[in-house]
């Protein structure tokens, strides 16, 4: 099963996050620990955002597995930013190929999903007929999560959504509840798994969701502190006694500090708005 990392907060290095700690997203690739499939080597891609140059983020997606792709190890010492996404594959909708690699950008919108929209070939044409075309064209893969994010795209155009928390999580709740009903329609039972985020840069909404809630979900975490730091061969979200100035969403705690880690629930997503605040809300 997939693992994936977001950050937001004060710039910082992207090694910190991804390389140097203890269970890294390149250990994840090889050994993840909070799941039954611990092998995640069917791709890895990076987005990030540079606000200086434009609101549009950036993206490196690659086939390779994590641990062995010397490009993501060489660029990630040497971007610095406030706002990023890192993703690790394990292929089950869609082949192994650039165009299924996450995180996923729709103008100034990042997405990426760790989990499974189960049967999804059965209604992947339903899907697309529901899409409009701007939403339609966008698609360039084969996976559940693009064309859920499509679907996503699709309502925020539809109902003129801007991006911010509250309004961007209702469409995405919508999002979930409009897959429910053409599965429904298809006579489709099987579960959905949906651990997924969404960013426009300046703000932050992660989701925790299983449609049979009876189920176990994925896991994820966030840390909220002062600063997320890595000094003398330890990473560390330092506490802070004012205003959030870094966050941290992933699927697997990064270090044994677990005092810093805090789960979202089953049935909740996380909101970061732009000056950091957070919020844990039901879906």
């Amino acid at each position: 099963m997939c693992r994936f990392i977001a950050y937001r907060g004060h710039p910082i290095v992207l090694d910190d996050i991804l390389i140097k700690p203890k269970n890294s997203l390149i250990h994840q690739s090889i050994h993840a620990l909070e799941t039954s499939h611990p092998l995640n080597g069917d791709g890895v891609g990076l987005g990030w955002y540079v606000q200086d140059i434009d609101d549009k983020p950036a993206l490196f997606r690659s086939v390779r597995p994590a641990w062995n792709e010397p490009n993501f190890m060489t660029i990630t010492p040497k971007i610095k930013t406030d706002c990023m996404f890192a993703h690790i594959r394990a292929a089950n909708v869609g082949t192994v190929t650039h165009y299924n690699c996450h995180p996923f950008s729709y103008k100034n919108n990042l997405f990426m999903h760790n989990g499974t929209i189960y049967g999804f070939n059965k209604i992947k044409r339903d899907v697309r007929r529901e899409l409009c075309d701007e939403a339609y064209n966008w698609i360039m893969g084969q996976t559940d999560s693009e064309h859920m994010f499509a679907l996503f795209i699709h309502h925020c155009l539809k109902e003129n959504v801007n991006f911010n928390t509250r309004d961007a999580a209702s469409a995405f709740i919508e999002t979930i509840k409009h897959l429910q009903f053409i599965k429904e329609k298809n006579g489709i039972d099987e579960p959905d798994y949906v651990n997924a985020v969404l960013s426009d840069g300046k703000r932050l909404l992660a989701f925790r969701y299983v449609s049979h809630p009876e189920l176990a979900s994925r896991s994820l975490y966030y840390s909220a502190g002062q600063e997320y730091l890595y000094k003398e061969g330890a990473c560390h979200m330092v506490p802070s006694d004012g205003p959030n100035q870094a966050v941290l969403v992933v699927s697997e705690k990064l270090t044994s500090y677990v005092a810093e880690w805090h789960e979202i629930p089953s049935q909740h997503y996380l909101a970061v708005d732009e000056s950091l605040g957070t919020r844990i809300e039901a879906i």
